[in-house]
């Protein structure tokens, strides 16, 4: 175990299964000493996820194509990651404005293309 992140806190979203690239990050950074807390879509990839993670403390909801879902989980951890809140929130809305994207549901296809897995530091 290395030391590399030691005393980091990271959010990890889009953990869908054991295979997902998101969880291989997520071990990676766990090694490297991170503590990480997670999101999940919805109820069922919840279960999923408590088996890989094993701590529903570190779990929180939020869905990425709901507005009022990634308002509610960044309120519920904001104490953990505020920084980290902030600078997620202006990542949306420079992605937005360079990509001149004009929809929610647009801005959510470019994520799912482009970002397989989003960390926060």
């Amino acid at each position: 175990m290395g030391d590399l992140l030691a005393n980091k806190t990271i959010l990890v979203m889009g953990v869908a299964n054991r295979r997902s690239i998101a969880w291989g990050c997520a071990q990676i950074m766990q090694e490297q000493g991170a503590n990480l807390i997670y999101t999940y879509q919805n109820e069922r990839l919840k279960k999923g996820l408590l088996k890989l993670v094993g701590d529903e403390a570190s779990l929180f909801e939020c869905d990425v194509a709901d507005d009022n879902s990634i308002a509610q989980a960044f309120n519920e951890i904001k104490h953990d990651m505020v920084s980290s809140m902030g600078s997620f929130m202006r990542s949306l809305m420079h992605l937005k404005q360079n990509l001149k994207v004009r929809s929610q549901m647009r801005l959510v296809q470019v994520f799912k293309l482009h970002l397989m897995c989003l960390l926060i530091l």
